[in-house]
């Protein structure tokens, strides 16, 4: 595992167009997965169509990945893989919801898995 992030209390961003969240893995690697856990208290409804990208420059990002949704329970583990053929390299991950003119971000954990 190369990062991790979680909140105690399940983090959710203000209503947005294609909210955001971008972890800094602090030095470059081959990104394999990306694990998204939902929040349990409430909302699992909320995550949906989300894209994820790896990138060694944050305006240099490449796609991995996606998650069409919506998510069913709360504390629901999705599983974004890279393809094999394709793993990603890069420094940055990022987790962006690319659906409709405003959503939440609502997640309680990520993992990023790799090399």
């Amino acid at each position: 595992m190369l990062s991790t992030m979680s909140t105690q209390t399940s983090a959710i961003q203000n209503l947005k167009k294609n909210p955001w969240i971008r972890i800094d893995l602090g030095r470059e690697y081959t990104v394999h997965e990306v694990e998204l856990f939902n929040r349990k208290d409430c909302c699992a409804e909320l995550l949906h169509d989300i894209d994820i990208s790896v990138g060694t420059d944050l305006h240099a990002m490449n796609f991995c990945g996606h998650f069409a949704g919506p998510s069913t329970r709360g504390g629901e583990r999705i599983a974004v893989f890279c393809p094999y053929h394709t793993s990603r390299s890069g420094r940055y991950v990022q987790i962006q919801s690319v659906e409709g003119w405003g959503n939440y971000l609502s997640v309680a954990e990520v993992k990023v898995w790799g090399h």
